[in-house]
């Protein structure tokens, strides 16, 4: 701790949970006259794998629901406090990440998400994933999402592209995990297999060939 002649605290520290797994660089300062101040916050990187304590110390936000099985995860944040209240802005990256949670998985998750706001999640623009495969109640090959998470849970999908069924799924539109009234989807598929496609959710006795591709449309009240 330091202080200056302008009545401003600085402070510079570590910090460490008591599992150990969790670690961050805090630094900052804290004007006494205003009560205004803002810290940085840069967390170790947090390894996830086998006889590796990081689940643990994040399950608490997670929740029990979600599930980071390998891969790495950086944290880089900013806070701000005064008179308006609370603030956080937050940089977060992701390498070679394993998510799973009911009836989804993510495998070989990277990229870097910029959010001007933590609580609730807002973007600072278009962010870009990668994944290397996805089950999401059916099954991707490698692909990236580009997308943006407005106020409100509203979240613009740019373009998500994967492989898919032995060729391509490309998707456009919205979502409001608020269930706001202007939510679509834009599929194009692009030669998909039909004996791929059919293998998804077979028929006995039903037997296609050749590919299929074209538009469809998904909205949701």
């Amino acid at each position: 701790f330091s202080s200056d002649s302008r009545g401003s605290v600085r402070f510079d520290a570590r910090a460490r949970d008591e599992t150990g797994a969790l670690a961050a660089h805090i630094r900052g300062s804290h004007a006494l006259s205003s009560g205004a101040g803002k810290a940085r916050v840069q967390f170790d990187p947090l390894e996830f794998g086998e006889a590796r304590p990081a689940m643990g110390a994040v399950a608490r936000w997670l929740g029990p629901r979600i599930r980071i099985e390998r891969g790495t995860i950086g944290i880089d944040s900013e806070l701000h406090w005064g008179k308006p209240g609370l603030a956080t802005v937050a940089q977060l990256s992701a390498d070679g990440a394993v998510i799973r949670a009911p009836g989804s998985q993510i495998e070989g998750l990277g990229g870097a998400l910029a959010l001007a706001e933590v609580f609730p999640p807002t973007t600072r623009g278009v962010q870009e994933l990668r994944f290397h495969r996805a089950d999401v109640g059916i099954p991707l090959g490698a692909g990236h999402i580009r997308y943006a998470i407005g106020s409100g849970h509203a979240i613009q999908i740019e373009r998500a592209e994967s492989d898919f069924a032995g060729g391509r799924l490309v998707v456009r539109g919205a979502l409001d995990l608020d269930g706001g009234p202007n939510q679509r989807l834009e599929f194009q598929l692009a030669n998909l297999a039909a004996p791929e496609l059919l293998a998804l959710s077979p028929v006995e006795g039903l037997e296609v060939s050749g590919n299929l591709s074209g538009e469809m449309v998904l909205t949701v009240e």
